[in-house]
């Protein structure tokens, strides 16, 4: 059975209205599809219902876009069962659709100083750190308890246990660009330090895993998350390492390097406040002193291969994609973790002002036709 469908009747999101009828047809005619595939008839429903669905979901409406993340989320990360090519087809379908949450980035042809465009990058980081956000300012700032921390690994898992694969996946895509084997070695030494430089005991996966397991919490992958932000920012991750520019995906991978680097030590700090012994928290601390470096790697790898604005622009829109879906994932979480109201159940916005525009482009993102 796909896990489609064994999460159609799974418990809704608290507050989010129930399943329309047209997120019932998606889930529906998805789970058909997958169970016949090569009946086309089936795979054209499917895709009709699912695009009907996403077209719901960014009109605002919550409970579609719960849905149609968790379809999508199932069609990307869910266990394959010998079906993995059509997964993939099923999803690409709507990727124009996720795109078009996007600005789309006007191109006068010619790009902006490099200089003035790394500084955008630093500064945009700044602009939405999440340092700031409630739910760290809990438990860097405040004096959480060791529940407190326990709940946010788990949340912190569903997100890692897909981080390291999505850099393997954006070397190969480079390649459509005209990267070479030299251009990439940053890249694939970023997954040779997240493997342990070829000693498992070493590997930041494993180190992970090791502090979930003296936690009480399940490493087992491929988890569910709880909240359909989450799915979103991992789905939008996802897209973004498969797409056929992959400029958005370094704007992502960024974000995660240059995050990593400045919440490390506080990482660290966290968790031997709470009495866990300080061997778990060293994978943190590593990350503090060689992010930096990796996140600058990435700039430099996008600097090579930018040819115009509308490149850097998506790296810029990449970017902020992620670190937007992550904050609205915060939100979330803070009231496991404080027991305050949840937060109203609205669809993240990614492109409704001004995202940051470089000089001499439109203030006003223009949204993709679909």
């Amino acid at each position: 059975m796909s896990e489609v469908a064994a999460r159609e009747t799974s418990p809704r999101v608290e507050g989010a209205a129930p399943d329309t009828a047209t997120s019932a047809s998606a889930t529906s005619a998805v789970r058909q599809a997958l169970a016949h595939p090569a009946d086309p008839r089936l795979v054209h429903r499917a895709i009709d219902t699912m695009r009907a669905l996403g077209e719901q979901a960014y009109s605002g409406d919550y409970a579609a876009y719960d849905r149609f993340q968790r379809i999508l989320f199932d069609l990307q990360h869910g266990t394959p069962q010998g079906d993995h090519w059509l997964r993939q087809y099923l999803a690409s379908s709507v990727y124009d659709i996720e795109r078009a949450r996007m600005p789309l980035p006007n191109d006068d042809g010619s790009r902006s100083p490099d200089s003035l465009w790394r500084q955008q990058m630093w500064r945009q980081q700044e602009e939405l750190s999440p340092l700031r956000h409630p739910m760290f300012r809990l438990l860097f700032d405040g004096d959480p308890s060791y529940d407190q921390v326990v709940t946010y690994l788990r949340q912190q898992w569903l997100i890692l246990q897909f981080f390291w694969l999505q850099f393997v996946e954006l070397a190969g895509q480079m390649e459509r660009v005209g990267a070479s084997i030299r251009d990439l070695i940053p890249l694939y030494e970023n997954v040779w330090d997240e493997l342990g430089e070829g000693d498992p005991e070493a590997s930041h996966v494993v180190q992970h895993q090791r502090r979930q397991e003296r936690l009480g919490i399940s490493v087992a992958t491929r988890q569910i998350p709880d909240f359909p932000e989450t799915m979103d920012y991992i789905n939008t991750r996802t897209r973004l390492m498969r797409e056929a520019e992959p400029f958005g995906a370094l704007g992502a991978i960024f974000s995660q390097e240059a995050t990593a680097q400045s919440y490390g030590d506080r990482h660290f700090d966290m968790l031997a406040g709470v009495g866990i012994e300080r061997r778990y928290g060293q994978v943190y601390a590593e990350h503090t002193s060689v992010d930096v470096e990796h996140a600058d790697e990435v700039l430099h790898l996008a600097k090579r291969h930018i040819e115009h604005r509308r490149h850097q622009q998506a790296v810029l829109d990449g970017h902020r994609a992620q670190m937007t879906i992550w904050l609205a994932h915060m939100d979330r979480v803070v009231p496991l973790l404080d027991g305050s109201a949840p937060p109203p159940l609205t669809v993240p916005e990614l492109w409704g002002r001004d995202h940051g525009r470089l000089a001499g482009q439109c203030s006003s993102p223009v949204r993709r036709p679909l």
